[in-house]
């Protein structure tokens, strides 16, 4: 990876991580403030609307209560439970004028009040009488109501209007406590739904009522009333739920694919009870706006700070480029200077033209020492025997040696299951102490009933049993590490016995030495002279070796430095993402130009001796001097050189 690339890369890092980090929390604590805003706006909201139902439906009870308690519905109540509607019509017609007068009073709010006997048979209305003869004897509100407790029925649908009505049933008390009939106002819905209809919370938000079977009784859409059943929607089960056991609280819910949150509280005095819902993406669209917010921000930001990392990289970048070219020309100025440590080589392949030229003169005296040379092979001849027996010696002595290792190696095995057993019997020891811990604990607990201490003492018995085996298991690998030590002993023995034997062959090859020692004394005469030609050659040798020194030296500090400035070039060349391919070519054409120049030290001969006159001379090849072989000059001598 490229300098401006890791540039780029860990600026973009830093500038994330904290927009990143800043944008989660903030978008964080705004959705999480703002739904607590929503909850609460919808609870509040819905517990006002039923605390609003609570009073209109209150009010209406007392009116109901009125009519019940008036003189002339006692009366006229009494005397129909006593005698029947035959004997009384005139009452009862002037108990239904009050019935009309008292509807007008109301309003519009009324859709009918009739009054019945104890059978739920309508002898009186508002209506004109329309509804006298009908019976309500079924319906569970009045059945709860000729128990003597006013009651609220459920939102139905009227027969007269198909609009959603609710019944308020109150009982007739006589002089005597007695219930003698009831009176029934059916009170239009309209008001409960116009003013729940008005509720909006945001955009779409709105407010509907539903009783204690689930069934919706107020909606802003008029053909859910009595339509719709919350309870069996897949995703309003657990709100439906909690509405219909008259619970005050907030839940999401689902609704139509949509996410939605709702506030409900029960109407007291009923069973019915209000939500208040909103989509949940309505309330949380600022949070979303926000995150689009940063999104688009950092998209730019992000850009903008990548082109100033782009920028900032180049600028530093470029100079790096600028070193490498020049480094690259430091490597031609390299390149000539190994053009002179090829000069030196020519030097050195001459001095070792002369050093042939010596080594001719040490011909004859080789000579006179081969036939010293062959009574020294003969006694060697018998020496080779002598050391052949004796190396077979050697050889049963080390293959005793072999078995003994490889005895000892058995005991080292054996002594490692012995390690093992006894850290076994260590373990069960360690059980044994807390087996016998639990013992003493429940003897403890059960006091003379010491049930658990058998079970317990159970389990020790078995681990002691446990520590038997192992033990035994160590006595017998004991008695084997004993019988191989013997064994080894054996051994060594045999190989003591196989070294004496190797001790004489060696008395008897130092006879031998003995006699190789006289000739060579007599070989030592030869060797003087082989010596004066050898002083010749020193000369030769020693200038030899000071160009071959300096030449070496030279060649391996330039190839050392060449080698280092073109590592450093990679490097470099790979930080920034340039390249010196064209650096190097230019090096190698230069080495090259300067190598053509110089003759090979392959061509150069030395003379060796081939036959018995010294006169004669062959040539051969000579290998050519690595400097690696050669000590290198320090840096002050090479900068003299």
């Amino acid at each position: 990876m490229t300098l401006t690339k890791k540039l780029v890369l860990g600026g973009i890092l830093l500038s994330l991580v904290p927009f990143l980090t800043m944008g989660i929390l903030s978008t964080s604590r705004t959705s999480d403030a703002l739904k607590a805003i929503a909850e609460n706006r919808a609870l509040v909201t819905a517990q006002g609307l039923s605390e609003m139902v609570h009073v209109a439906i209150m009010e209406e009870l007392n009116m109901l209560k009125e009519i019940t308690v008036g003189n002339t519905t006692i009366d006229v109540g009494t005397t129909v439970a006593r005698e029947g509607t035959a004997s009384v019509q005139d009452e009862v017609q002037k108990l239904s004028r009050k019935l009309i007068s008292a509807k007008k009073n109301v309003g519009h709010n009324y859709e009918v009040i009739f009054v019945t006997d104890n059978s739920g048979t309508i002898y009186a209305d508002s209506e004109g009488g329309t509804c006298r003869g009908m019976s309500i004897g079924e319906r569970p509100y009045f059945k709860s109501a000729k128990n003597g407790k006013p009651t609220i029925g459920n939102v139905i649908l009227s027969q007269k209007t198909g609009k959603p009505v609710v019944p308020l049933c109150g009982p007739i008390f006589s002089e005597s406590g007695e219930v003698v009939g009831t009176v029934t106002v059916v009170l239009k819905t309209d008001f409960f739904v116009e003013q729940i209809k008005k509720i909006k919370i945001g955009e779409t938000g709105y407010a509907f009522m539903a009783d204690e079977d689930g069934n919706i009784t107020a909606h802003p859409k008029q053909e859910l009333i009595l339509k719709l059943n919350i309870k069996t929607l897949q995703g309003m089960k657990s709100i439906a739920e909690a509405m219909s056991a008259k619970q005050t609280g907030v839940q999401n819910y689902l609704y139509e694919g949509m996410d939605k949150i709702a506030g409900y509280a029960p109407v007291e005095a009923t069973g019915w009870s209000i939500a208040v819902t909103q989509p949940v993406k309505e309330f949380m669209s600022p949070v979303y706006a926000i995150q689009n917010m940063m999104i688009l921000s950092g998209s730019i930001f992000l850009v903008i700070i990548t082109a100033l990392i782009i920028l900032f990289g180049r600028s530093i970048s470029k100079p790096i480029t600028n070193a490498i070219s020049g480094l690259n020309e430091g490597s031609e100025q390299v390149a000539a200077a190994s053009s002179q440590v090829s000069a030196a080589s020519q030097q050195l392949a001459e001095g070792s033209s002369q050093q042939a030229a010596s080594i001719e003169e040490t011909s004859s005296a080789l000579e006179e020492m081969s036939s010293m040379t062959k009574q020294n092979a003969e006694n060697a001849v018998r020496a080779q025997q002598l050391v052949a027996i004796s190396s077979e010696d050697i050889g049963e002595a080390n293959h005793s040696m072999k078995t003994l290792t490889h005895s000892m190696m058995e005991i080292s095995k054996t002594s490692e299951e012995t390690q093992k057993i006894i850290r076994t019997i260590d373990e069960i020891a360690f059980q044994t102490n807390l087996l016998a811990l639990n013992a003493a604990v429940e003897a403890a607990r059960a006091g003379e009933a010491g049930a658990g201490f058998a079970v317990v003492a159970d389990e020790v018995r078995n681990l002691a049993m446990r520590a038997a085996e192992a033990a035994k298991s160590t006595s017998g690998i004991i008695e084997d590490t004993i019988k191989r030590v013997k064994e080894g002993s054996q051994l060594l023995v045999k190989a003591n016995d196989a070294f004496a034997k190797v001790e004489t062959g060696a008395q008897k090859i130092g006879e031998l030495i003995g006699e190789i020692s006289a000739a060579s004394t007599e070989q030592a005469q030869g060797i003087e002279q082989v010596n004066r030609a050898v002083g010749e050659m020193d000369k030769v040798i020693q200038q030899n070796a000071a160009n071959a020194e300096e030449s070496a030296s030279a060649s391996e500090e330039l190839n050392a430095q060449a080698e280092q400035m073109r590592e450093f070039v990679k490097g470099l060349a790979a930080l920034v993402g340039a390249t010196h391919d064209n650096g190097r070519r230019s090096e190698k054409s230069s080495l090259q130009k300067h190598s053509q120049k110089i003759p090979s030290l392959s061509k150069v001969k030395s003379i060796v001796p081939g036959e018995k006159n010294a006169g004669k001379q062959k040539y051969s090849n000579i290998s050519p001097l690595r400097s690696q072989q050669i000590i290198p000059l320090d840096e002050k001598s090479f900068e003299e050189f």
